[in-house]
């Protein structure tokens, strides 16, 4: 596999006493880059980010990319969304409590992150000690020379293809595939309510607008239409040819 699994498991006692606990990965990567993901999207620290947005840290969805001109990397999580870019600054904020004017006007990128595990700085509803056996999960994955597949790279982590035993014999075919070198995920498919086909949802994991048409399999579809999670219609969808747009999402009703 060309990636590396790690697994670190802490046992600590209890104590109500100032701690944190993070994890530490400085990546020997020059010039670098930082992709943060988010649900349906990423971003770039101080580049993509609005001028009051938190920039002493940050809740990535399945991982962070960091890219450099000549080797790229992810660390994809799978427990622990909370991440510290470049320093230890997620409670410097704290450091001036009349006015505040210690949270961060700016960020960057970085080749060193931080997965911020656990804090009892944060008492209010929150537990105030933790005690016990708990297991952090990573990968480190190397990329190619850009971020583009870390989004699907990391979906891999969070949603491994399962496999499951079965007693039939009837040999089972794939309902559809979508034509083209593209990066579109299928988020969601699922029966729909009615029972008169499928509810799919398909996402866009790049910043690129790309062009597909669905290559139907063993589903023989009569409509489709593109609809509300409610399996509203919204008005009728042609799947023989169509866009997504950047980090674009589309729900469609897909009638057998």
């Amino acid at each position: 596999m060309n990636r590396v699994d790690i697994q670190n498991t802490i046992d600590k006692t209890e104590s109500v006493g100032y701690e944190n606990i993070r994890f530490a990965f400085p990546f020997a990567i020059q010039n670098p880059e930082t992709a943060i993901d988010l649900p349906f999207s990423q971003i770039r620290p101080k580049r993509e980010q609005l001028s009051g947005a938190n920039k002493n840290f940050f809740s990535m969805n399945n991982g962070v990319a960091i890219t450099g001109l000549e080797y790229s990397v992810l660390l994809a999580n799978i427990d622990n969304p909370i991440l510290e870019v470049g320093s230890l600054s997620g409670e410097s904020w704290m450091d001036d409590s009349v006015k505040f004017l210690d949270w961060k006007r700016q960020s960057s990128s970085s080749s060193t992150v931080y997965s911020w595990v656990m804090n009892n700085s944060w008492r209010t509803n929150y537990k105030k000690s933790q005690s016990g056996k708990v297991t952090f999960k990573y990968s480190i994955i190397p990329l190619k020379g850009n971020a583009t597949d870390s989004k699907m790279k990391s979906l891999e982590i969070a949603r491994p293809l399962t496999a499951i035993i079965s007693d039939s014999k009837k040999e089972e075919t794939s309902l559809f595939s979508l034509a083209g070198n593209h990066q579109i995920s299928v988020s969601t498919i699922r029966p729909a309510k009615d029972g008169s086909g499928y509810i799919v949802r398909l996402a866009n994991t790049t910043n690129k607008s790309v062009h597909t048409s669905f290559d139907w399999g063993s589903i023989t579809t009569k409509k489709v239409v593109e609809c509300t999670n409610q399996e509203t219609t919204i008005e009728e969808f042609n799947p023989e040819s169509f866009w997504m747009l950047p980090y674009g999402t589309i729900t469609l009703k897909i009638e057998k």
